[in-house]
């Protein structure tokens, strides 16, 4: 069994492994992008994103793989994340 922590995109950085529809993704490349005019810093922040190396596919977890290849994490506080405690279990 996979243990994971509930994070906001805000606390990832690179080299940290999430999971998302069942596949697992190692983030690579963090860039944050200004918030637009109006955007509460309290509440929203930045958006930040990331590239992803594809570790574990998963089909029955819903995402096409030609998706998960190529995938994109972003989101700003609001959006949470499944972090694997400890990735090496992938």
């Amino acid at each position: 069994m996979l243990n994971y922590e509930n994070v906001t995109t805000h606390q990832l950085k690179d080299g940290d492994v999430i999971q998302f529809y069942g596949c697992a993704f190692q983030l690579k490349n963090r860039k944050e992008w200004p918030m637009e005019a109006g955007d509460d810093p309290k509440l929203q922040g930045a958006v930040i994103t990331f590239d992803t190396d594809l570790l574990v596919y998963t089909a029955d977890g819903g995402m096409p793989h030609h998706w998960a290849q190529r995938w994109t994490v972003q989101g700003n506080k609001l959006a949470h994340w499944a972090l694997l405690v400890d990735p090496s279990a992938c």
